[in-house]
């Protein structure tokens, strides 16, 4: 028989406050946004864009991004889904400032490279524009 424990007695656990609300979204479907980025990454910012799609897609990633980004997730398909969602709308507004065709992307609405855009752009949370590097 194990002897019985004679030490201080355990503290109750800690409750875990957070300021972060609970989401009044809903329930979202993670898979099928995953797989409705991938699409619409693919059809609107890939090899070949114009400014009238970037607009469409930075549009469909700020819907989604209500709907995710406020969620709690404790799994990483959810974490996964809203970097992708962070990510795919700095693509996407990145290519939309980018206003000429450079490498292999190319815009079908402004088809020459211009000099201005032969930066790497940074583009900081708040700001309308990106500082130029």
């Amino acid at each position: 028989k194990p002897p019985a424990w004679t030490g201080p007695a355990r503290p109750a656990p800690v409750p875990i406050v957070s300021d972060i609300r609970p989401s009044d979204h809903g329930e979202i479907d993670l898979s099928d946004v995953r797989s409705s980025l991938r699409s619409a990454m693919w059809r609107n910012v890939g090899i070949e864009r114009t400014g009238a799609k970037l607009r469409d897609v930075k549009d469909m990633l700020n819907f989604w991004a209500r709907y995710t980004l406020d969620k709690i997730f404790d799994d990483p398909l959810g974490w996964e889904v809203q970097n992708l969602l962070l990510v795919g709308a700095l693509t996407a507004r990145s290519a939309a400032w980018r206003e000429e065709s450079r490498g292999c992307h190319y815009r079908l609405d402004c088809l020459e490279p211009r000099s201005e855009f032969a930066v790497h752009d940074v583009w900081r949370r708040g700001e309308a524009e990106p500082h130029a590097v």
